[in-house]
């Protein structure tokens, strides 16, 4: 729904459903060669983890515009979600042999014997995914010869805040030599997202009266946002899944015709890492800690996203004017007979 106020200033209303479906899933088998008393042995860790979700949200979107001779300001506050139907599944399990052999450390519990399994499959979990707040501004400066836009998106973040939450019935077997007590949390996914604010600048620059040159730049920095789950309630580390920040530089160009526009452009994304430390250490294994050696901040990665942009628009009749309908192709025809056609000098 939409509201104009006056000529300059207007006001509305959105309201759309949003359908998120996610799958993230982790793979961890670990070993390692170790003597004790002379005799060889295999220790073994191995990690399995993964999540699935789909939920349906109801989402609003307040928004402002204004529009004056050579500026137009734009608002728009986007809701936070309500959760229509949601469900997910979470899958896990952790298993270790030949560990605690050759003790170094028996104060954590999941180590007091050699060997253990803790594993649980639970479906049909209700799903509390939520997308936050966010507030946008946008500003554009029209001339003649060029027009200016710039824009900011800030999204509110959260805290510790659950999204799937399985039975507490899931417990470190042999059940003989740890007993029947279940481990609180396991079967949880709970995870937090930081304060995000985003921008764009973009400049449309007249070369010609049919073309049209469009530079831009805008970031998309990540929230940190995690939906692996992980085995933290055991003291256990699990892998992250990774963060990027990315920033985007855009060019092309725009060919207008009475009826068509059409837009051919390139959109170069590079990827800075959110943190530098290490997913896993598998060259510095450490008993105590579950065959993973302490993480680094040495992780270097490069990642680019080159996109293609190709636009068309079509333009309908105006209403009350009598027009014919044209293809490209002919319409590209007739500005070049035009152009070539000798004008006439009238005589007096």
């Amino acid at each position: 729904m939409a509201y104009q106020f006056n000529k300059n200033w207007s006001a509305g209303l959105s309201a759309f459903g949003s359908f998120t479906s996610m799958q993230v899933r982790s793979v961890e088998n670990l070993n390692a060669e170790v003597t004790k008393n002379a005799v060889p042995y295999v220790a073994t860790v191995n990690q399995y983890n993964a999540m699935s979700l789909n939920q349906v949200t109801q989402v609003f979107k307040i928004g402002a515009a204004g529009h004056f001779k050579h500026w137009q300001l734009g608002l728009a506050v986007t809701l936070p979600g309500i959760k229509i139907w949601g469900e997910g599944k979470l899958d896990k399990s952790f298993e270790a042999y030949n560990l605690n052999k050759n003790p170094v450390d028996t104060n954590i519990p999941a180590q007091k014997y050699p060997e253990f399994i803790i594993s649980d499959l639970q479906r049909g979990l209700q799903s509390h995914y939520k997308i936050p707040l966010s507030a946008t501004a946008g500003l554009k400066l029209i001339y003649p010869k060029f027009a200016l836009s710039a824009s900011f998106e800030y999204f509110l973040g959260y805290k510790n805040r659950t999204i799937l939450q399985g039975q507490d019935r899931t417990a470190i077997r042999p059940t003989a030599f740890y007993g029947n007590d279940t481990i609180h949390g396991f079967m949880q996914i709970q995870t937090s997202a930081n304060h995000v604010l985003n921008i764009g600048l973009g400049a449309e620059v007249k070369v010609q009266p049919k073309w049209t040159l469009l530079l831009g730049f805008r970031t998309d920095f990540s929230n940190r946002t995690d939906y692996l789950p992980n085995n933290s309630v055991v003291n256990a580390p699990s892998a992250g899944s990774p963060t990027w920040h990315y920033l985007y530089f855009s060019s092309g160009f725009t060919y207008r015709l009475a009826y068509h526009n059409l837009t051919l452009g390139i959109d170069y994304g590079v990827a800075v890492s959110a943190n530098k430390q290490q997913i896993y250490n598998f060259t510095e294994p450490q008993q105590d800690n579950f065959l993973l050696g302490a993480l680094h901040q040495n992780m270097r990665a490069s990642v680019h996203k080159p996109n293609l942009i190709l636009t068309y628009i079509y333009f309908l009749k105006t209403k009350g004017k009598r027009t014919v309908t044209m293809s490209i192709l002919d319409e590209l025809k007739k500005a070049q007979i035009k152009k070539e056609k000798p004008t006439r000098k009238k005589k007096k």
